[in-house]
């Protein structure tokens, strides 16, 4: 599980910034699924090189990455909703976490680590280090 608080501005009021706290998270399940699919956010990172990487392609792989583990609690679970999904994406807080995703490698690097889970880490780094 990934959490992040950020700040953004109000869309509604320019003299007030709003505070949100963020969960994102995949389950063994989906990043298994992700592994099989070529067209997962998981062959999205594999596609990035280093050495000719582009900022889009560094934004569209966060997008991917972050919608899919976009998740909300509710008790003692964590849910994904298709409909609160897509309102995230169109909302001023996902341009914040965007932004405080690609802006440094090392938050980049803790919200991929923070996603995945303990048990599958070992399995995505043996995918990613298969690639290169």
């Amino acid at each position: 599980m990934y959490r992040v608080k950020l700040k953004y501005e109000d869309p509604f009021n320019d003299d007030r910034q709003i505070e949100e706290e963020l969960l994102f998270n995949l389950t063994k399940a989906e990043v298994m699924l992700a592994m099989t699919d070529d067209n997962s956010f998981l062959h999205l990172l594999m596609a990035l090189d280093e050495k000719t990487v582009t900022d889009l392609q560094v934004v569209k792989a966060i997008t991917e990455l972050a919608l899919a583990s976009y998740c909300e609690r509710a008790g003692n679970r964590v849910t994904k909703n298709p409909a609160r999904r897509a309102a995230f994406k169109t909302s001023p807080i996902f341009d914040a976490l965007l932004e405080h995703l690609v802006s440094k490698r090392e938050n980049a690097v803790a919200f991929v680590t923070g996603i995945i889970p303990r048990e599958a880490r070992e399995q995505v780094a043996n995918l990613l280090e298969a690639k290169k």
